[in-house]
């Protein structure tokens, strides 16, 4: 999915066909996500999974849910999630009564917040994305997802020379309060410790006196809420 609306009319779970129904789908960018059932006779939930296992099918492995909604004639509950581009998504959508047919439309909504990485960024030293060098006047930018699917996301610097480093944050779509924290790996053990931490960014940004070397930039929702963020990190 690229962008916009994707739908489907009078799709049906039942009695006279298969009890669930399944979507599968990608994600171009990291979307803002909204899947909602109308016309519906009768009662819908739907859940939906990313394919933890990435093995191109559903099973039991890809639970639990990474989000959920419902639809019936009376009210509607979308599927709301800003969800990245790296998975396979699957929806099940059953219905609500045992001896009943369920007909239903479903409607895919998204609105994409494209990331600037090549690669999604790991959550260890040896896995950190590379930002590259840092000097006096310069900046590196990085626009990512962290959430449900991806719990947090580590970005790697080196500055080469001392100065004043400014890390700046902005949640542009979900949750807000991505958690940034900075760390050095002062006993070179590619193990980040909480005693290497050099402090967490707390409002939109903050500045500290930083010593030439390498540096890390954790990014994460740790209340796994669901997030397109940008960082950007200047001298």
């Amino acid at each position: 999915m690229n962008g916009g609306s994707v739908a489907r009319q009078r799709d049906t779970a039942g009695l006279v066909d298969a009890e669930k129904r399944f979507y599968k789908f990608r994600l171009g960018q990291i979307s803002d996500l909204s899947i909602a059932l109308s016309q519906v006779s009768g009662g819908g939930t739907m859940r939906l999974y990313n394919d933890t296992n990435r093995n191109g099918q559903f099973d039991f492995n890809d639970g639990p849910a990474v989000a959920s909604g419902s639809g019936s004639l009376s009210s509607n509950r979308p599927i709301s999630a800003v969800l990245p581009s790296t998975e396979t998504y699957f929806l099940e959508v059953t219905r609500d009564f045992t001896f009943s047919t369920m007909q239903y439309d479903i409607t895919f909504n998204t609105t994409q917040y494209p990331g600037n990485l090549p690669t999604d960024p790991g959550s260890e030293p040896t896995t950190a994305f590379n930002l590259g060098n840092l000097s006096r006047g310069g900046r590196l930018d990085a626009r990512d997802y962290v959430g449900t699917v991806d719990n947090n996301d580590l970005y790697r610097f080196t500055l080469t020379e001392a100065a004043t480093v400014t890390f700046a944050k902005a949640d542009i779509a979900g949750s807000i309060n991505t958690e940034v924290t900075i760390y050095q790996d002062q006993n070179n053990n590619n193990i980040l410790e909480l005693s290497e931490s050099l402090g967490s960014v707390f409002g939109p940004q903050a500045s500290t006196s930083l010593q030439a070397g390498t540096y890390y930039v954790l990014a994460g929702q740790f209340n796994l809420n669901n997030t397109a963020y940008s960082l950007s990190i200047s001298a």
